[in-house]
């Protein structure tokens, strides 16, 4: 898509992503066009302030990647009706953010914050090599 900030500035092409990998959080991801002077090359610079997106720096004509390790475990539970159990975590914190909002909203608390680190957890494993400990990933 190309727009212009005003009717007579210059035309700015802009791609919008959508990628919804996890099956529960629907990301979107704006980027503009720019060409290297350099190289000639043109590469996706994010237009979102404050998030970087996944494909900032990345040429344009890049092959687009498909699933990824992760990504086809994840279709491999969907497709048996089940969530994959690395998606819990965020399954969580998106749960308690919901009601932090909604508390906040109930509660009238403008100037209240929802915290940072609402939700912060740690994997331990399991050593199967000396029974009884634990590794923390």
């Amino acid at each position: 898509m190309t727009i212009r900030l005003t009717p007579d500035s210059e035309r700015i092409p802009l791609r919008v992503f959508l990628t919804y990998e996890s099956g529960y959080y629907l990301d979107i991801s704006l980027y503009r066009e720019v060409t290297n002077q350099a190289t000639g090359q043109t590469i996706f610079e994010t237009y979102t302030i404050g998030k970087t997106g996944p494909l900032d720096g990345h040429a344009l004509h890049d092959p687009y990647v498909t699933k990824d390790h992760l990504q086809y475990k994840r279709f491999i539970a969907q497709s048996n009706n089940t969530t994959y159990v690395y998606d819990f975590p965020e399954m969580f914190r998106q749960a308690l953010l919901l009601l932090w909002k909604q508390y906040i909203e109930r509660n009238k608390l403008k100037d209240y914050s929802i915290p940072k680190d609402v939700f912060i957890y740690q994997e331990l494993v399991l050593d199967t090599t000396n029974p009884g400990n634990i590794s923390f990933n």
